[in-house]
């Protein structure tokens, strides 16, 4: 699903007003989801990090969040209490500045997709065909376990002063982790 955020934001007092956006960034964190019949509901923040010019010509920075909440029609309905995943990704945004130097505008496009993880019974065969012997068809219900974690680990990072020096902003972009099987154990 596509959904657009449209929301004006203030800085506040204690940040000094603004003149000219340097740069800005929006990271999306779904913070709650659930799946209502055929509907995936989700909600969560953007943080809105914004590197700006004062009239002065100094540089400063704010950090906002901004809430959003959605839902999504699903291709069925579930009964029972399913697990759903939201993944969510910026497409667009526009970040507009207002006369004042304290309002701005900011438009987003965002994309989300919605997986469910539900709990579904199998059958598990044994001995269905044999050319030996008759064959007793044994059957019984197993519920299997997901074995799929999804969750963020925050990390505190400590950069040097000598190699920070005066920066105004600074930014990591960190990779996924890799993983590898040793002794039975990832």
């Amino acid at each position: 699903k596509t959904f657009l955020l449209d929301e004006d934001l203030t800085l506040p007092s204690s940040n000094p007003e603004m003149d000219k956006t340097v740069y800005f960034s929006l990271a999306p964190e779904v913070t709650e989801g659930k799946v209502l019949g055929g509907k995936a509901v989700f909600k969560g923040n953007y943080r809105l990090h914004l590197v700006y010019l004062t009239p002065e010509g100094g540089l400063s920075q704010w950090d906002q969040e901004v809430p959003f909440s959605q839902f999504a029609d699903m291709s069925r309905e579930f009964d029972d209490e399913p697990e759903l995943s939201v993944g969510i990704l910026p497409t667009g945004a526009e970040l507009e500045t207002m006369d004042d130097g304290r309002t701005l505008r900011l438009k987003c496009s965002i994309l989300a997709q919605c997986l469910v993880c539900a709990t579904q019974k199998v059958d598990v065969v044994q001995d269905a065909y044999s050319l030996r012997c008759p064959v007793e068809l044994q059957k019984r219900s197993v519920e299997l376990e997901s074995r799929l974690d999804r969750r963020t680990l925050p990390e505190a990072v400590r950069i040097p002063t000598e190699l920070a020096g005066n920066a105004a902003d600074l930014a990591a972009l960190v990779d996924y982790p890799k993983a590898e099987r040793r002794e039975g154990e990832v």
